[in-house]
């Protein structure tokens, strides 16, 4: 198992390694999370490079997950594009109740876990 590093905006890593509940929390977050081990090992200042850009780097390593677990991309997809809305009205096909998450929580406060339990019980 091989780990892979990249340089990209810190606004991009700072949405990759986000927690749940956080502004930065999104479906790119979960994608990922439910695939890598994700660190982000430091920020890159624009001065670092000639000429310096108007945005700031990080270095991030993502580590494949032994088990990665199984998320649904259109599901993903609906959930956050309705991200003010109740997981009720963005997954209405869902059965919250038979899964132990309550309906009235938003896409984004849902774990990685929880969208592979979601993702298991609409398969």
């Amino acid at each position: 198992m091989r780990d892979l590093h990249f340089m990209l905006q810190r606004e991009v890593v700072d949405r990759m390694t986000a927690a749940p509940s956080t502004p930065e929390y999104g479906r790119l977050s979960v994608a990922l999370q439910a695939r890598f081990d994700i660190d982000k090992l430091f920020n890159v200042a624009s001065g670092a490079f000639r000429p310096p850009p108007k945005v700031e780097s990080a270095i991030v390593r993502l580590l494949p997950l032994a088990k990665p677990m199984d998320v649904d991309e259109n599901l993903l997809r609906q959930a956050f594009s309705a991200r003010r809305k109740t997981l009720k009205n963005a997954l209405p096909q869902v059965d919250f109740a038979k899964l132990a998450i309550d309906p009235k929580l938003r896409p984004e406060n849902l774990s990685p876990e929880d969208y592979a339990c979601i993702t298991a019980s609409v398969r």
